[in-house]
């Protein structure tokens, strides 16, 4: 143990946050600047039914959880602050996906990011504090 910090469990978080942080940065930011058509079939948008300059100001949106994912697995300092502004992120992205769907701007399909972003925004706390945790 290092400083009171259980390794394992920190390369484990550390891990967790490289690769969440990659599959992230395929599925949001490449997907809306390179392969577009494609990302909203798969989720059931029409086609056209989307403006492409919005896609692409969506998909630069979506560095910044991957971003503090990569930063988060390369720094094994104190980052409780990235942590929660992550998660606040993600809840707050997750309710705006709902409110889309809900009121029929988007597809159902887009339950998928609703689930992701919740994901993160729960599991990212749990996950930090259980790898800092003796």
């Amino acid at each position: 143990m290092k400083n009171g910090v259980n390794m394992n469990r920190l390369r484990f978080f550390s891990f967790i946050c490289l690769v969440f942080g990659i599959v992230l940065f395929f599925w949001w930011p490449l997907s809306h600047w390179l392969y577009p058509d494609f990302y909203h079939q798969l989720l059931g948008f029409l086609p056209g039914s989307y403006q492409d300059s919005m896609v692409k100001v969506i998909g630069t949106c979506g560095l910044l959880p991957v971003f503090c994912l990569i930063v988060l697995s390369i720094s094994n300092k104190n980052n409780w602050p990235l942590v929660v502004a992550t998660s606040v992120f993600s809840f707050f992205l997750g309710l705006t996906f709902l409110y889309l769907i809900v009121t029929g701007k988007f597809p159902k399909g887009e339950y998928f990011n609703v689930i992701l972003s919740f994901f993160m925004f729960l599991f990212m706390p749990i996950l930090y504090y259980w790898s800092r945790k003796i």
